[in-house]
């Protein structure tokens, strides 16, 4: 998965790496500007992205966990928002 668009927030990082990004490591890679337009896209505080959403400090609404999916434009998936929140568990390897 990569992105081939013009795209001022920088997501070389993703094509690159070729899969879905965790929510912490998207939240990381976005320039300042970037990251004030997906808070606004999420509607919620650049202050609350920062601190509550990227170290899952509170427990997200079912609509915020949508639309941090959603408005990080599929370099997060829904499945990895779940987990940054701990609401599901990382998949456990099994050992042969």
């Amino acid at each position: 998965m990569g992105i081939a668009k013009n795209n001022p927030e920088g997501y070389i990082f993703l094509i690159l790496r070729g899969g879905p990004m965790n929510l912490r490591e998207y939240i990381n890679t976005l320039n300042p500007e970037a990251f004030v337009a997906y808070a606004e896209r999420c509607g919620i505080a650049v202050s609350y992205l920062r601190v509550h959403v990227k170290y899952a400090s509170k427990d997200p609404s079912v609509s915020l966990i949508k639309s941090l999916a959603r408005e990080s434009e599929q370099n997060v998936s829904i499945t990895e928002v779940l987990k940054h929140f701990g609401v599901i568990e990382e998949e456990v390897s099994k050992a042969a």
